[in-house]
């Protein structure tokens, strides 16, 4: 198996259990090799997580901007990341906010990892609120870090109420948020 599956599948275990909750037979499981064949493509349990970790937040920044570069204003570009956390919040919650919870504050790889994501998230939700200003279909009297911090804490949010909703809408939140602040 590629190690670039074998990750893959890992992710899916670690996001499933968290990295204290998922064991060696969880992984061999999940990505079909046998011990010696895991710790032969890597170093142990951690080099794995912190793989899966990045893929996961490079899958993750993706589909993020990918959502947000259509053309439009910047509340439209907004918009598109409503309709991403509508389509993909889930029972399952969020791989990067179980690694934060459970290991950022101890581990500096992962908190590294997570604030190398967080900060070019911040940067591209930037951009799209400057433009915004400029164009003028986001409020002027809001600073852009401002702005920012507001749209990325109801984001979060979001993913971490969604796997407690019963049917509500986990985005209603942050299409509220970004009401506030259109112009």
């Amino acid at each position: 198996m590629p190690t670039c599956d074998a990750v893959a599948g890992a992710m899916a275990a670690f996001w499933r259990s968290g990295y204290k909750g998922t064991s060696l037979t969880d992984l061999e499981t999940a990505t079909g090799l046998t011990k010696g064949s895991l710790y032969k493509a890597f170093e142990d349990k951690h080099d794995l997580f912190i793989k899966s970790l990045e893929m996961y937040l490079l899958q993750s920044r993706e589909m993020i901007f990918t959502a947000m570069t259509s053309s439009g204003t910047a509340i439209e570009r907004l918009s598109g990341w409503t309709q991403l956390a509508e389509a993909n919040c889930s029972k399952g919650g969020c791989l990067a906010l179980k690694a934060s919870d459970e290991l950022a504050a101890e581990d500096p790889d992962v908190r590294k990892l997570l604030t190398d994501h967080w900060h070019s998230l911040e940067a591209f939700l930037s951009e799209i609120v400057a433009a915004g200003h400029k164009e003028g279909s986001i409020r002027n009297d809001l600073p852009i870090p401002t702005i920012v911090t507001l749209l990325t804490r109801v984001a979060m949010g979001t993913v971490v109420a969604a796997p407690l909703s019963d049917g509500d809408d986990p985005a209603a939140a942050m299409r509220t948020a970004i009401g506030l602040i259109k112009s």
